[in-house]
């Protein structure tokens, strides 16, 4: 009787044991996306990275999680695009007018924003890279990040030159074509993740291959089959 009664206290202690650790995780889960959240509303996008960068990405992150990375990673980044496309008109402008000194040192001042460009989106993609390697347990999940790898690669290919940008538009395509393969085998044709990954796979072709034809045809087939169904 002792032994079974002893038996029955360790079985109880490490059950305790095993719900203590898992509040504590779903604790430290919610207290992350909290961080998040606070940086978000206050406009500190920088810290908002910082703060989805701590998920645990072994894990396959929640549907709030998911849209906690995209937010921080895409309001880090735009600033920094826009900046990039008034630079390079400003340069354009001061070529026309020959001044060799301002122009000098506007490129330097692109070449700091591509270089935290491209910082934002390798960090963007290896957490990417590394959540659907080890945590993508749903069609969903795997069409969320598939588009997301699609994305980076894209914004990376809007301003770097030569071999890399070749590499960077094929990584993109790649990604796209698995998340739509994915997308339109399980998800249904209106569903917002879908048409969302239709449309910015629509975008890729006409800016980055400048196939323009091919973009007005996914966009039109998309719009017509979440419009039929």
């Amino acid at each position: 009787l002792l032994l079974q009664r002893h038996s029955c206290w360790k079985c109880w202690t490490a059950l305790c044991c095993a719900f203590a650790f898992a509040a504590m995780v779903d604790s430290s889960r919610q207290e992350k996306a909290y961080l998040a959240r606070i940086a978000e509303q206050a406009g500190r996008f920088d810290d908002m990275v910082e703060a989805v960068k701590n998920f645990d990405f072994e894990v396959d992150l929640s549907a709030e999680e998911r849209n906690l990375f995209a937010v921080a990673f895409k309001c880090a980044i735009s600033p920094k695009r826009n900046a990039w496309r008034t630079v390079l008109e400003l340069e354009e402008k001061e070529h026309q007018q020959g001044s060799i000194e301002r122009l000098a040192m506007l490129r330097d001042v692109r070449a700091t924003l591509e270089k935290e460009w491209e910082e934002i989106c390798r960090l963007a993609l290896k957490l990417v890279d590394r959540h659907m390697a080890n945590a993508c347990t749903t069609d969903e999940s795997r069409v969320y990040f598939g588009k997301l790898r699609g994305d980076y690669y894209r914004y990376l290919s809007e301003f770097i030159i030569g071999p890399s940008r070749k590499e960077a538009a094929q990584q993109a395509l790649t990604s796209y074509k698995l998340a739509s393969d994915t997308a339109m085998t399980h998800l249904h044709p209106a569903h917002p993740l879908r048409l969302g990954l239709a449309l910015n796979f629509a975008v890729f072709y006409f800016e980055i291959l400048g196939a323009a034809d091919r973009a007005c045809r996914i966009a039109k087939q998309a719009f017509d089959d979440a419009m039929s169904d």
